[in-house]
């Protein structure tokens, strides 16, 4: 999956099983408490004041999914 693919698919992500699916398919192996840490700094990126900051998808997905 290329970067592109891989940050639409963290966009639409809900629930910590869609997390793990999606480092599955990136070739990662990830529990489910870093799965759960992750769709919570996904999530955060949703929020407006969040980008403000600099956290942005990009920046979480650099960090927790090495792309």
């Amino acid at each position: 999956m290329d970067k592109s693919a891989a940050l639409a698919r963290m966009a639409e992500v809900s629930t910590v099983d869609e997390v793990l699916a999606l480092a599955e398919q990136l070739g990662l192996t990830m529990n489910y408490e870093q799965a759960d840490y992750a769709l919570g700094r996904i999530n955060q990126t949703k929020n407006d004041a969040a980008e403000l900051s600099g956290d942005t998808l990009e920046k979480v997905a650099a960090e927790l999914f090495n792309l």
